[in-house]
């Protein structure tokens, strides 16, 4: 499978996250370790997918949760399957990737999938040389398979240092002068001004696209818009479609399936609707 099953018409990429079950299950307070809860956050995932099949280009999904939702519609848009183990709202960026077990590349290619890892990295790490080799080693696995790989590269900033707009954007820079050799498609954080975003685009010989990093809607927009305004092809949106639904929880702290059925058709579906709207406003010509 290729990125081109991933595009729109346009030649766009329009990809909507599904394989986050563990961080929407902390934002909704529903224990994926529970029946009732792991049937709740199950049907917030077959509703999102089913708010996105008709406008988003691809979805990214996981092996546990999603996709055995999902396999048996005929009409999905194409499919990216996570390779690392779900991670939850702490994550700890110096840790390796840990790989799904009973699962990897020829599953994906069995899948008729596209590869996809999410990296934390910056380039002083003590470990980066050792996340270099992993994104490597998946890069040529997935070459070897006749599948296309798409990088998810997350530039934290180190704990000993303060956040600097001018170390990040030096530090992702690095980063992908380091990395880009390996994936046919970078998922970015915005490089936090268009100048940046132009840079970034001019380094780079495969197509990137904006993640949206648990932003809010309203800034996300904003960021998408000079994004592909300065050469970026599309977005990867998961968490800043549902990140509102926990203000729907009740006075107990709940959410009852109507409840997660009405966000997902009205709020979520016109989150998607616009940035698939946005987004072809930069229509390749």
């Amino acid at each position: 499978m290729h990125l081109s099953a991933l595009s729109s018409a346009t030649g766009l990429m329009e990809m909507v996250r599904l394989d986050e079950a563990l961080k929407l299950s902390e934002a909704m307070g529903a224990a994926l370790d529970d029946v009732g809860g792991k049937q709740l956050v199950q049907q917030a995932i077959k509703n999102l997918q089913q708010a996105a099949r008709k406008d988003a280009s691809g979805l990214i999904v996981d092996p546990q949760y999603s996709y055995p939702l999902l396999k048996s519609d005929q009409k999905l848009p194409g499919l990216a399957f996570r390779l690392h183990q779900q991670l939850g709202s702490t994550v700890d960026p110096l840790a390796i990737p840990s790989l799904i077990q009973d699962w990897g590349v020829e599953a994906i290619r069995n899948n008729y999938g596209v590869a996809f890892l999410e990296l934390h990295y910056h380039p002083s790490e003590a470990d980066a040389l050792r996340k270099k080799q992993i994104v490597t080693e998946l890069a040529d696995y997935c070459h070897h398979e006749g599948i296309d790989f798409i990088l998810s590269l997350i530039v934290y900033t180190p704990a000993t240092e303060e956040f600097n707009s001018q170390r990040f954007q030096e530090a992702q820079l690095t980063a992908i002068q380091e990395l880009r050799a390996f994936p046919q498609l970078l998922a970015l954080q915005y490089p936090l001004d268009p100048l940046s975003a132009a840079t970034v685009t001019a380094e780079l010989d495969v197509p990137w696209i904006l993640s949206d990093m648990g932003l809010e809607y309203e800034p996300f927009k904003g960021m998408l818009r000079e994004s592909l305004e300065n050469g970026a092809k599309g977005f990867l949106a998961g968490e800043v479609i549902w990140k509102d639904l926990s203000k729907e929880k009740d006075q107990a702290a709940l959410l009852s399936p109507d409840t997660i059925d009405r966000y997902f058709t009205t709020i979520g579906r016109d989150r998607i609707l616009e940035l698939v709207r946005i987004t072809e406003e930069y229509e390749e010509k």
